[in-house]
């Protein structure tokens, strides 16, 4: 068992499949005033059990997401205006960049979805 570990570590660098990822979502709020709907987000990932973690650091944005690349962390959500006027989300993945505006069901789906496949 150990032996597989220590191959699955070396094998993948710490980019864990999802569903073997100790944090599966990062949730980054813009400012300050974005927290509460961050906030939401992010109780949601865990009423979901989805390993979530909130990151509300009184940081520039860059310096959140680059925590969550260094880290690697497979998706890491983006809270700002633009998301709270649109009750939406900002997503975007280690692996593929970039996915853009989703829905909290949508997210949730997809995280689930992708779990399921990986198992």
């Amino acid at each position: 068992m150990i032996v597989s570990l220590l191959f699955l570590l070396n094998k993948q660098f710490g980019n864990f499949p999802l569903w073997l990822s100790p944090i599966q979502v990062k949730v980054i709020p813009v400012r300050e005033n974005h927290n509460d709907y961050a906030k939401k987000i992010y109780n949601t990932l865990l009423k979901n059990n989805i390993r979530a973690e909130f990151d509300d650091k009184e940081e520039n944005l860059g310096p959140k997401v680059r925590d969550a690349k260094n880290k690697k962390i497979p998706y890491w959500i983006i809270v700002g205006d633009k998301e709270i006027e649109a009750n939406k989300i900002t997503l975007e993945s280690r692996d593929n960049g970039q996915i853009g505006q989703v829905s909290e069901e949508e997210l949730i789906q997809k995280l689930k979805k992708e779990n399921r496949r990986e198992k």
